[in-house]
């Protein structure tokens, strides 16, 4: 309410005067409001680090108990595993079994120097209705996407200054929509890391 008093109070001192400075400061005003309203908000993001048990950026030591090593040759029995350079685990802990109401079927996490990287979030069942897509959006704007052309999967990103949200949307044969949700370093850190 407060900045409507203050442009009330522009609109009062800029009666008197010329109608184009009028014009421009409304034309500010405006362009000021709308880009407020239709970014990102990266202070939001950069608070998501994963969950309040495991987070980026926390030396995975900590988790010890919690997590399984999966090695190269041994990916295959993992569903949904990424597969990439890093060390990958399968964490597991009874306090970290729902998200967005979605039963999770696994958790997976990467390292770099001993610190994690990326989690990776399986939900057990499809998101058919894009629940999880139109939380991140209600939070955090309208996400950067793009459609893979050999798979076909759309991804949504978010980036900020130290965290990035991407999700993949993927098309299975049963005709449902599963996601998969992956908390990483943003490209911003990992630059300023180097």
């Amino acid at each position: 309410f407060e900045f409507i008093v203050h442009i009330c109070e522009l609109f009062a001192i800029l009666k008197n005067r010329n109608l184009k400075v009028m014009k421009t400061y409304l034309m500010l005003i405006f362009l000021f409001i709308g880009q407020n309203l239709f970014c990102q908000s990266y202070k939001n993001l950069d608070k998501y680090r994963g969950f309040k048990e495991i987070a980026i950026g926390m030396y995975f030591y900590k988790y010890e108990k919690n997590i399984q090593k999966i090695s190269k040759s041994n990916i295959n029995s993992f569903p949904k595993a990424p597969d990439n350079e890093k060390d990958l685990y399968l964490y597991s802990n009874p306090s970290t079994n729902t998200i967005f109401g979605l039963e999770i079927f696994a958790i997976y996490l990467n390292t770099v120097k001993d610190k994690i990287s990326n989690i990776y979030i399986i939900p057990r069942k499809p998101d058919d209705n894009h629940l999880i897509l139109n939380f991140y959006k209600a939070e955090f704007g309208e996400p950067y996407s793009f459609q893979d052309k050999e798979s076909g999967d759309n991804f949504f990103v978010w980036q900020g200054s130290e965290i990035a949200i991407r999700l993949r949307y993927q098309l299975e044969r049963n005709n449902h929509t599963y996601c998969i949700i992956e908390y990483l370093e943003s490209f911003k850190k990992v630059q300023k890391d180097k």
